[in-house]
């Protein structure tokens, strides 16, 4: 079934550029309704892309998970501010990114290792740091829905 026939009213399912294992590199940075839809109409869905900073040489994600715990906050919140310049941004945090687990599971490689338990310790206080800095809202309220 497609997120519309469930009732959903947004998502945040698209990551607008290229990592070596998701992304869409030629997605909109804005929220945008799928399919080129308006209205209230049959794909009445919003589509609210992760947030990604887009400078001349270089995108960097900024938007939670692993670019959460990986960025020093003084970056992250540089980042943030000059994307909500331009648009308004998307950010996420999975449980696992803000708690620590008491073991590690043995049988991941080091890559994922790294992806989903790097900085996880100092999360909270970047999510912490972050709202110190930033004023938030819910994605209902943003897109006004």
């Amino acid at each position: 079934a497609v997120e519309k026939d469930l009732g959903y009213r947004y998502s945040s399912s698209v990551f607008p550029m290229r990592t070596p294992l998701y992304g869409y590199p030629g997605a909109p940075l804005n929220p945008y309704r799928p399919n080129g839809s308006g209205g209230e109409g049959e794909n009445c869905l919003v589509e609210f892309p992760l947030t990604i900073y887009r400078g001349p040489l270089l995108s960097i994600p900024v938007c939670g998970g692993v670019y959460l715990r990986f960025l020093p906050l003084s970056l992250l919140s540089y980042l943030l501010k000059k994307v909500l310049e331009e648009r308004p941004a998307v950010i996420y945090i999975h449980p696992r990114d803000i708690f620590p687990l008491d073991e590690v599971p043995g049988d991941i490689d080091a890559v994922t290792r790294f992806a989903l338990f790097h900085g996880v310790k100092n999360a909270l206080n970047r999510v912490e740091g972050l709202m110190d800095t930033f004023s938030f809202q819910t994605i209902r309220e943003v897109l006004s829905l």
